[in-house]
C-alpha cells in the first residue's frame, strides 16, 4: 500500500512541485494531494512524503555504492555508510518502501532526470537492466555488515548527550549544541567504532567552523 501510494505520488514530486497558501507558505504538492484532495491522516500525509523525499537520495546512494564496489578507493565506506544513515533516520521503518518506489521509478524510465522530468524515454524490457542489481546491492549492504544501518534510527546513543556536549566544547545551551548534535550524529554513522575523544575533537573544528561562519554574519559595528 505505501509502495503503491509513494510510486502514485511520484510523478508529482520535485523541488518546483509545491502549492502555496494564503501566508505564503510552501507545501510539497504530493502532501497537498494526501491532505486536501485524500483526506489522509497527518502521519500518513508526513511519511508519504519522507518516502518520496527518500527515493532520489537512495537513487544516488545506490549509483555510488556501484561505484564504490567497482573500485575501492572510490569513496571512503565512512562516507557512504553516514549518507545512507542520514536517510535511513528521515525515513525509518519506510525505508525499504522508499528504496523500491527508487528502483521502481528506474526500472520504468530513464531516470536521468529523477525523480521524473521531461524527457523520460520507456526502457526496452526485452534487454536486462543493471539498476536493479544496484538497488539489490544497496540494500544488502544496509542490511549486511558492509553498511549495518537497518534500525539504526533506535540504535544509535549519541556518545554525549548535550549537557555534556556543552562542558566539553565550552558551549552555552542554545542553537550551537544542536546542531553539535546533528554533526555528532553524523560523525558517529561514518565512525560506528569511535570514541568520545575522537567525536570531541572532531566536533571542536566543527564548532571552529560555526563560530567563523557566526563571525561573518555578524554586523559591523560603526
Amino acid at each position: 500500500t505505501w509502495a503503491a501510494l509513494a510510486a502514485a505520488l511520484l510523478p508529482l514530486s520535485g523541488d518546483d512541485a509545491f502549492v502555496v497558501d494564503k501566508k505564503k507558505r510552501r507545501t510539497p504538492l504530493p502532501s497537498a494531494v494526501c491532505k486536501d484532495g485524500l483526506k489522509l491522516p497527518g502521519r500518513t500525509v508526513q511519511d508519504a512524503q519522507k518516502v518520496l523525499d527518500a527515493a532520489p537520495k537512495f537513487a544516488s546512494l545506490a549509483k555510488r555504492l556501484d561505484a564504490k564496489l567497482a573500485d575501492d578507493g572510490a569513496e571512503p565506506w565512512g562516507d557512504l555508510r553516514r549518507d545512507a544513515g542520514l536517510v535511513l533516520f528521515d525515513v525509518k521503518r519506510n525505508w525499504r518502501t522508499a528504496l523500491r518506489v527508487a528502483k521502481a521509478r528506474v526500472l520504468a524510465y530513464d531516470a536521468a532526470a529523477f525523480p521524473g522530468g521531461n524527457n523520460v524515454v520507456a526502457l526496452d524490457w526485452t534487454e536486462p537492466n543493471p539498476a536493479a542489481a544496484h538497488f539489490d546491492a544497496l540494500e544488502a549492504a544496509i542490511l549486511g555488515p558492509q553498511l549495518h544501518l537497518d534500525g539504526v534510527w533506535d540504535a544509535l546513543t549519541p556518545l554525549l548527550d548535550g549537557n555534556k556536549m556543552s562542558a566539553a566544547l565550552g558551549v552555552p545551551k542554545g542553537p550551537a549544541v544542536g546542531e553539535l548534535m546533528k554533526a555528532q550524529r553524523s560523525w558517529q554513522l561514518a565512525n560506528p567504532t569511535g570514541d568520545v575523544d575522537a567525536c570531541v575533537a572532531h566536533l571542536g573544528g566543527v564548532l571552529a567552523r560555526l563560530n567563523e561562519k557566526h563571525a561573518k554574519k555578524k554586523p559591523r559595528q560603526r
